[in-house]
């Protein structure tokens, strides 16, 4: 992926997963985070938004590797967090994220968001679990290391993880939505005009006394166990319009594809150390067969004015 200018990058080594065919874990680099927002303006699926300064569309290949994960009873139509009503032109467990134009550090000229609907929750361990029942989604993998949580008893209202892009957009299609592009994901992130460092504001949790990462967020602390959390825990880290865990619990697939086919994905997972990993304008790659217990997937849609 072309960026304007020069940019650092490291070596994403704390996300643990599985890679594609052959198991091992693609070596891609991650953007080290700059003043400005870090996304490259992307493309969605095929549903997405007019979007200026597209990248790639995303892949739509199939879910990759032999084996899968025993497909549990699901559990029923139970609540998975905070949710509202459908604001007007948006569905249930959605909130509209207002269209605007910025800029995404790297890219070459700013683009246009318009607006979109955005699920105010990760989509959960139980919400992927009646998609498999229903025929519809593949439970291919899901296994894929120590804190995954498709099947695993009393995670039903944690986010699924280990879910590939091609697993994460066939769910979010079930539901008549698609994968937010990144440009898309940061906006909303980033509050858009406001421009938040983090989706919850300016306060960085690393700086929180005493010395230590603050324990207000579903992230790695002293203070709590490693692994996932019920969606919505945390409400102090809510983005402007009312998005849960933008930053912590798990990172998010985008639609988005660089010019090495790597796909990007966006927020920091509950064994972020660092709030660098949250912050609004971090961005991370990896191929498009990787899976990890610390990666999800967030549904948007399109916004019908009404």
């Amino acid at each position: 992926m072309l960026l304007a200018r020069s940019l650092a990058f490291v070596s994403f080594g704390t996300l643990v997963g599985c890679g594609g065919a052959g198991g091992g874990a693609a070596t891609v680099e991650a953007t080290a985070p700059t003043d400005e927002a870090s996304a490259d303006a992307g493309a969605g699926a095929a549903a997405s938004p007019a979007v200026s300064g597209k990248a790639s569309p995303a892949s739509s290949g199939k879910p990759v590797g032999s084996g899968a994960a025993p497909s549990p009873t699901p559990p029923g139509p139970t609540p998975s967090g905070p949710t509202r009503p459908g604001e007007a032109g948006c569905p249930e467990g959605m909130a509209k994220v207002p269209g605007g134009r910025f800029k995404p550090a790297g890219a070459p000229a700013e683009v246009t968001i318009e607006a979109f609907c955005l699920d105010l929750r990760e989509v959960t361990a139980g919400d992927y679990a009646a998609c498999v029942a229903a025929g519809i989604c593949s439970a291919q993998q899901l296994a894929c290391g120590p804190g995954s949580t498709y099947g695993a008893a009393g995670k039903e209202r944690h986010p699924v993880t280990c879910t590939d892009p091609a697993q994460s957009e066939a769910f979010c299609r079930s539901k008549g939505k698609r994968l937010p592009s990144e440009a898309e994901w940061e906006w909303a992130a980033r509050g858009g005009e406001e421009a938040r460092i983090f989706p919850w504001g300016a306060k960085d949790p690393d700086r929180a006394p005493p010395h230590r990462p603050d324990p207000d967020g579903c992230w790695f602390t002293t203070l709590r166990p490693m692994g996932s959390c019920v969606v919505g825990s945390f409400p102090g880290t809510d983005g402007r319009w009312g998005h849960q865990d933008l930053g912590g619990n798990v990172a998010e697939w985008t639609a988005d594809v660089d010019a090495r086919g790597a796909r990007v994905f966006r927020g920091g997972g509950w064994e972020t150390k660092g709030a660098v990993d949250m912050r609004t304008d971090r961005r991370d790659l990896r191929v498009a067969t990787h899976r990890a217990p610390t990666l999800g997937v967030r549904c948007a849609g399109t916004f019908t004015a009404r």
